[in-house]
């Protein structure tokens, strides 16, 4: 046998050789309409696939109003993504606001939350 000198990556799995820090989190782009439901993480040395919890809050949110947000924000504390789906309701009537007006008003009054994002249907 001979006596090889070992060095720490030896003992490391192969896709964790040459990486940056084992903090760092990478995201891993689905290429789907609200990207990846899946997020790559480096975390002691490990790497792991770790599903996002994902909900989609959807509604016509005409008019958007305190409670919509209220449930929106607690939301935000049970799922690692939030996404609010504003529709487009042919049936309720009166309608205050266009679709394309709600969905920046959501957005507006979301901002401040990293892990939420809005879209129409």
């Amino acid at each position: 046998m001979k006596n090889e000198q070992k060095n720490e990556n030896d003992f490391k799995p192969r896709t964790m050789r040459n990486t940056r820090t084992t903090d760092e989190v990478n995201r891993v782009d689905g290429g789907g309409r609200w990207g990846s439901f899946f997020e790559w993480e480096l975390a002691g040395g490990l790497l792991m696939l770790r599903l996002l919890r994902t909900v989609i809050y959807p509604g016509s949110f005409d008019p958007l109003t305190n409670g919509h947000l209220d449930v929106i924000q607690r939301a935000t504390k049970l799922f690692d993504r939030v996404i609010v789906a504003v529709a487009l309701n042919e049936g309720k009537k009166p309608v205050f606001f266009t679709q394309a007006e709600r969905l920046d008003l959501v957005a507006r009054c979301v901002k401040q939350l990293p892990n939420v994002e809005t879209d129409a249907f």
